[in-house]
């Protein structure tokens, strides 16, 4: 193999390798907001067990008991 081919052969190499886990370090992204509602929540914290308080750049403070599927207002 020639010494310019050998080299593009292990750049590829590293970039199909590279490209391998630039993909499995991307995030996912989930909608917790509640049906209907078209604000955001300013801060999130998530406890033991699923459950979920927001507090809502609307003045609103929501708590969640599955992970964000549903919500209350406090």
């Amino acid at each position: 193999m020639k010494p310019i081919q050998k080299h593009l052969f292990l750049i590829l190499a590293f970039l199909m390798f590279f490209s391998q886990f630039s993909i499995a370090q991307t995030p996912t992204w989930k909608k917790i907001t509640p049906a209907g509602w078209s604000g955001s929540f300013r801060k999130v914290t998530f406890t033991k067990g699923g459950r979920a308080i927001a507090a809502a750049n609307n003045g609103w403070i929501y708590q969640s008991t599955d992970t964000g599927k549903t919500w209350k207002t406090i």
